[in-house]
């Protein structure tokens, strides 16, 4: 990875889950009655025939068949009942958006989440983002750069002075096709760094 002076940025897009926010709990919170409803299987057997290079809702179709419509319908009404109890913020994140606030930095959300599920978690922090791409608010989600692209025209902001902070293949290939810098966190074997902490003090110290 080249050396990243974050002062060079005006605009930090930011991945949601896995990079500012831990879901999995809700995820498997949700996914369990409707994998047994639909399919008489614990959603960890269904897990397991999962297609990870779609999103959960792209799964539905192999999942449910004729049912994914109202088999999501049910995953959504479940998982917004237990955003209280089974989202949390991942390490460093508050740090990550005060610094970002401090130096004047625009934040914007580029995420694979439907946009009624992110409205609600969004307020798990006292901040508000300068502008947010949902799934299938562009012709293509990623890892195809459209949500990227979509952004970076919201503030017509130079690509050279837009940094991508995410957690995955699918956020490490999107930069790559927008043509953008990135930093990938996590054990993805494109990741820069383990963690945001450790992001923190590489790039703001």
């Amino acid at each position: 990875m080249k050396d990243i002076n974050i002062k060079n940025y005006q605009l930090v897009l930011l991945d949601w889950d896995g990079t500012l926010v831990r879901t999995r709990e809700n995820v498997i919170y949700a996914m369990q009655p409707v994998s047994q409803k639909y399919r008489k299987l614990d959603w960890f057997e269904l897990d397991k025939i999962r297609n990870h290079n779609l999103s959960l809702e792209d799964n539905f179709e192999n999942f449910f068949h004729e049912n994914k419509d109202i088999a999501y319908d049910l995953y959504l009404k479940t998982y917004i009942s237990g955003i209280k109890n089974n989202v949390h913020k991942i390490t460093g994140a508050d740090k990550l958006l005060k610094i970002l606030d401090t130096l004047s930095i625009k934040k914007a959300i580029v995420t694979s989440k439907d946009r009624i599920l992110w409205e609600i978690e969004k307020n798990t922090f006292n901040t508000s983002f300068d502008f947010s791409v949902c799934k299938d608010e562009c012709d293509h989600n990623k890892p195809l750069p459209d949500p990227i692209l979509k952004a970076i025209a919201h503030f017509s902001i130079s690509k050279s002075n837009v940094l991508m902070i995410g957690d995955s293949r699918h956020d490490y290939i999107a930069a790559k096709k927008a043509k953008i810098d990135s930093i990938i966190i996590g054990e993805e074997i494109y990741a820069t760094f383990d963690n945001l902490d450790t992001l923190i003090k590489k790039i703001f110290f």
